[in-house]
């Protein structure tokens, strides 16, 4: 009953649907992602839901911060119906929440956990903000951080056009469980913003924006010589190839990755046979896997938020992407 009234919410608040009730009927909705909500009778009136993932951070050497795990709690589905706008709902949630976590909701006076010599002892709380409330979350502590997506480029004239990519489909039964598989024994991909057990975000991204390009890339392992496969998850999009994650159960090589993503190129361009080389754009930091590319600034349609007791957590010279896929 009281998910149902939660999909109403969702319908009325974020006009329509946007997948949940299939996101939840494939099993994806565990208790990773909790709603807290506001009830008048059976009627969800507001909601602030969080999503609990592991991060990776690699923090700044000079203030004692290298590389670590911690928890995070990504807030998602903020909202109020339209006529109960304007009551203080969404505050009294977003000042719930912080508290039950031990998160201060004040931002006066508010440190840095990391400068009382007690490094994120709470979960680093995150959101990304549409641009209609970008004032909204301050009023909690949270502070704009600034992210960038890479840039590369790849060249796939001398690749084996003879190997064949094939798609993961989702809509089989068979489709549907290696996909589970996949994305629950996957290798982190990158450990400056990055994060681990991200499966059901992922998998609604997967269901709803992606169903045509979960991509079955092979690649030989070097020192094994093992041929495998990875799920690339790319698109072909303002004339590049645009990569927003990599879902492999052993991270490749930066070399056994580029052929694999020679193939993946040049199978999203096969309509062109006289292109054979188009820009790269990385959804996430990419250090693990391409090491070369460059960082460039843009406009995100929904900026990253992170919550000031967090932020002298996070490295102040690297540029960062938090994946795309592990946002909500």
């Amino acid at each position: 009953m009281l998910r149902e009234a939660f999909h109403v919410f969702v319908s009325e608040v974020f006009g329509g649907d946007i997948g949940f009730r299939e996101w939840e009927a494939a099993g994806f909705w565990t208790d990773r992602y909790r709603p807290y909500s506001i009830l008048e009778g059976q009627r969800v009136i507001a909601n602030a839901s969080v999503c609990t993932v592991q991060l990776f951070l690699s923090g700044d050497s000079e203030k004692g911060n290298t590389e670590q795990t911690v928890p995070g709690l990504q807030f998602a589905t903020v909202g109020t119906v339209p006529d109960r706008r304007g009551e203080g709902h969404a505050a009294r949630l977003m000042r719930h929440i912080l508290g039950e976590h031990g998160i201060p909701a004040d931002p006066r006076g508010m440190e840095p956990l990391s400068a009382a010599g007690n490094p994120m002892a709470q979960p680093l709380a995150f959101l990304y903000a549409n641009v209609d409330v970008l004032d909204f979350y301050p009023r909690f502590g949270f502070q704009p951080f600034c992210e960038q997506l890479f840039r590369s480029a790849v060249d796939w004239s001398a690749s084996d056009h003879s190997i064949k990519i094939q798609r993961l489909r989702l809509d089989t039964d068979a489709g549907m469980q290696e996909f589970r598989t996949r994305i629950a024994t996957r290798a982190p991909h990158t450990a400056r913003f990055g994060a681990a057990d991200y499966d059901h975000i992922l998998a609604f991204h997967a269901m709803h924006f992606f169903t045509d390009s979960l991509l079955l890339v092979p690649f030989i392992a070097e020192q094994a010589g093992d041929s495998s496969d990875m799920l690339l998850i790319a698109t072909r999009e303002d004339d590049a190839l645009q990569v927003y994650d990599v879902v492999c159960d052993a991270l490749p090589t930066p070399a056994e990755f580029r052929r694999a993503l020679q193939l993946a190129a040049a199978a999203c361009f096969a309509d062109d046979p006289d292109r054979n080389h188009c820009d790269v754009i990385y959804h996430f930091t990419p250090e693990l896997l391409d090491p070369d590319a460059k960082p460039f600034e843009t406009g995100f349609e929904s900026p990253l938020f992170v919550h000031a007791t967090a932020l002298a957590g996070f490295p102040d010279h690297a540029p960062v992407k938090f994946p795309a896929l592990a946002q909500t």
